[in-house]
């Protein structure tokens, strides 16, 4: 459904797609509702198949919000997608569930995109839990530095600035946690790509949104905690599957955006699989061989093969 300007009922449709995370999405429900006050809004969730009882928490302590409720894990993007086919709003907020608002950043950020007309993306700042500043945004939208030392697992840092301490101002890529768009331009610049299941959206989406002549802008004022990794555990246990979501995700990304990256890329993946693959079935690691061989199958595009995760 594609709701035209007539037909919408609010400045602002705020989504948040779900998955397992129930005590975050209370948190973060509880704080949008407390500090929203400045805009008419909606709230939608989605959630992807959760097996807690999140969609029951949503219903019955918040009645007002919309709850989509998918039977299969859709990813990030394709989730938005479809929650944005239900949205009444002129702008859209895509908001992590691992979130806590500490003041009225709907309006805030709303209002900054009605009086500025030439930017069509917008975030706020993140924090830490204890309030200190957190990765909010990247001064450049790509980084081929960057994505070379992931791949060979070299710790990276670019030393850039990923946190406001001025005025808003201009950014490459604001973080996916918290991202408010202008409907109108994620409908032009083809909302998000569901070639990613998980990451890599929103760098991709904020190229194809400056392609289209529009700004991403960062807009220190408004203020959110992010409880960042929460919703996906990636760094707890060395083989959990957001990890090969994050290698498919990269590889997808180079070769829409870097193209002379992308086979320099997947040799590295490639070999580095092959080889640990190899080493751990000579030592009859099974847990290790199976991660392997799963980086492996991920890394080539093809889905795993027959008892491979057993």
């Amino acid at each position: 459904m594609n709701n035209t300007c007539s037909s919408l009922l609010y400045t602002v449709s705020v989504i948040i797609v779900n998955y397992n995370t129930r005590d975050y999405l209370d948190n973060c429900l509880r704080s949008l509702f407390a500090h929203t006050k400045g805009v008419s809004f909606e709230v939608i969730v989605i959630d992807n198949a959760s097996s807690d009882d999140s969609v029951r928490m949503v219903k019955n302590s918040y009645p007002s919000v919309t709850v989509i409720e998918s039977d299969r894990n859709l990813g990030f993007g394709a989730a938005n997608n479809r929650a944005f086919d239900e949205a009444k709003g002129k702008y859209i907020f895509f908001l992590n569930p691992d979130t806590v608002l500490l003041n009225d950043a709907v309006s805030i950020l709303a209002t900054y995109l009605d009086t500025t007309p030439s930017v069509a993306l917008c975030g706020g700042n993140l924090y830490t839990p204890d309030e200190h500043p957190n990765g909010s945004y990247s001064l450049f939208t790509h980084s081929v530095l960057r994505e070379i030392c992931i791949a060979l697992n070299i710790p990276y840092s670019d030393k850039g600035e990923h946190f406001n301490t001025g005025h808003s101002k201009p950014v490459g890529t604001i973080c996916g946690a918290d991202m408010m768009i202008k409907r109108t331009v994620f409908e032009k610049v083809g909302r998000f790509n569901e070639i990613f299941f998980m990451y890599y959206e929103e760098p991709d989406l904020c190229s194809r949104i400056k392609k289209a002549g529009f700004a991403v802008h960062s807009v220190p004022e408004a203020r959110i905690i992010h409880f960042e990794g929460g919703a996906t555990h990636l760094n707890t246990v060395f083989d959990k599957p957001s990890k090969f979501f994050f290698i498919s995700s990269q590889l997808a990304y180079s070769k829409l955006h870097l193209k002379l990256l992308y086979p320099v890329l997947w040799a590295i993946h490639f070999g580095k699989s092959a080889l640990a693959y190899s080493v751990y079935s000579l030592k009859k690691n099974q847990r290790r061989k199976v991660y392997w061989l799963n980086y492996l199958f991920t890394v080539c595009g093809k889905p795993l093969p027959a008892g491979a995760s057993k």
